[in-house]
């Protein structure tokens, strides 16, 4: 592997392995977006006997992924129907799983379902990810007082623990801009 050595010439130190940096930083964001591969690999890093298989749950999301990817937008909605028919979800697993049903509806362009998907999640938990999502919908929806409330709503969840909340900010703010608000 190689090493990226910095331009400072009176330096000998060396940065870490480009690949180890794009490594972390992929983990910091799952983490930081709390979605479903962060809560899977938090559930396989922290039970032992979890490196048995994949759970039910990221089955069923995987499942439903790899048929909206196919087109199979119908069979996508049943996978995630099914799961959410399940009585001993975790309020983590439903919040999971209405994401991942109003993602689908977005990928479909069926904005009003893909926004009462957000909103259920939304009523599970609040998250930054969650706000983005119901704003970018709002957007294609063309309501953009909605799009602006939601990317405030965003902005608010921003940690300043999270090493790339700063540019998210800016982010959300240059799309309250261009909407015509005032972030």
């Amino acid at each position: 592997m190689s090493e990226i050595v910095v331009s400072n010439p009176e330096s000998k130190k060396k940065k870490p392995p480009l690949a180890g940096i794009l490594l972390a930083v992929a983990v910091v964001l799952l983490a930081a977006a709390g979605g479903i591969g962060a809560r899977w690999l938090q559930s396989h890093g922290k039970d032992s006997s979890a490196g048995t298989g994949i759970q039910p749950l990221q089955k069923n999301v995987t499942a439903s992924q790899n048929k909206a990817l196919s087109g199979d937008f119908a069979g996508a909605h049943k996978e995630l129907d099914d799961a959410l028919k399940s009585q001993d979800l975790s309020k983590e697993d439903r919040y999971q799983l209405y994401y991942q049903q109003g993602a689908t509806y977005d990928n479909e362009k069926k904005y009003d379902q893909a926004l009462t998907s957000y909103k259920q999640a939304a009523a599970i938990e609040e998250t930054q990810n969650i706000y983005a999502s119901m704003a970018a919908t709002s957007e294609a929806m063309g309501n953009k007082e909605q799009a602006i409330s939601y990317y405030k709503k965003a902005i608010q969840f921003i940690s300043s623990k999270n090493p790339v909340g700063g540019q998210e900010k800016d982010v959300y703010q240059q799309k309250i801009r261009d909407l015509g608000g005032q972030p």
